[in-house]
Formats: C-alpha cells, structure tokens, sequence
C-alpha cells in the first residue's frame, strides 16, 4: 500500500470513531429536515447492504445503526491502537480499532431525549446546560471492512461494522 493509501485509511477510521460521537445541535432538533440531514450524514462511510454487528447482535441496515446510536448517551471514545491488511485478491482491506469509551450517566441521549416527566429547570433557550458525567472508561473493539475499488473510499466503502464493547468497569451503573 502506498502512504496516500495509508493516510486514507487512518483518515477513515478517525471519522469513523468521531461520528460514533456525534450528535445533532440543539437547533437542528427543531427542523425534522435537518435532523433527516443529519442522520444521513452521521456514518456516510458506511455501504448501506453492509453487515453491521453491534455486541454480538446483528442489525439490518444502516438506518438502525444511526438510529441506535443516537439513542444512547454521549459518548466518547478514544482509540489506543489500530491496524490494518490490505488483501490484494479481493481489493478489501480488513482494519481493527481498539479503544476506550466513556459513557456520560446522566439519563439523556445524543438527541436530549430522557425518561424525565417534568422538564430540568436550568434550559435558557431550549440549550442543554448539563455538564457531561462521564463513566469511568469502557474497552471496545472495531473490526470493519473496506471496500478498495470504490470511486471515493469515504463515501460508502465500509462493507462490515462489528462493534463490541469487551471490558465493562465494575464500578459502573451502566449496563450493556
């Protein structure tokens, strides 16, 4: 593989890990067309008939994955290693991240949704003011696959997702 390739590569699994992290601003919440935008803009290196495995658990397209990870807290990860094979005959290349995840427990999602009945009374402006409470750090692994014979490998190249979290900390209220 040449540098330009690795660099593309490396490229791609950082904005793979940042859009695991991403979420809507508060003012594209309001506009159902801005948060359809949005959701299509969040993991755009992902094919859409890619195999897509999140703990174990099979999901069945793109959508879902979007989707479930916006119905979880906020999260940020942080990758420690990655690594990746070229496979020649098959144009794919096969890459692996391993990092930590910190998971914020206050009980609202990426889309300031929570089970709360009465409404927090510190919002000014419909502006979440609550400060992240982040966990201590979960272990995940990332396998993906990419596909080398597209036009652009950022857009839809990715042809397999598997995401597993692999070491919870014992002192945490966060099941997974």
């Amino acid at each position: 593989m040449s540098d330009q390739q690795t660099i593309a590569v490396k490229t791609l699994a950082e904005s793979l890990v940042d859009s695991m992290d991403k979420r809507p601003l508060v003012s594209d919440l309001s506009n159902e067309s801005s948060l359809i935008n949005f959701k299509s803009s969040l993991f755009s290196c992902i094919n859409n008939n890619c195999k897509i495995i999140i703990n174990s658990n099979p999901l069945a397209a793109k959508t879902f994955l979007t989707d479930f990870f916006l119905k979880l807290p906020l999260t940020e990860h942080t990758y420690q290693s990655y690594d990746y094979h070229f496979i020649p005959s098959l144009n794919l290349i096969s890459c692996i991240i391993v990092g930590k995840v910190k998971i914020d427990e206050y009980p609202r999602n990426k889309l300031g949704e929570t089970a709360d009945l009465l409404p927090p009374n510190n919002n000014y402006n419909g502006v979440i003011k609550e400060r992240p409470f982040w966990s201590l750090p979960f272990g995940f692994t990332l396998n993906f696959v990419i596909q080398t014979d597209t036009q652009d490998i950022y857009k839809e190249s990715i042809i397999s997702f598997n995401y597993k979290v692999n070491y919870i900390p014992e002192e945490t209220q966060i099941k997974v």
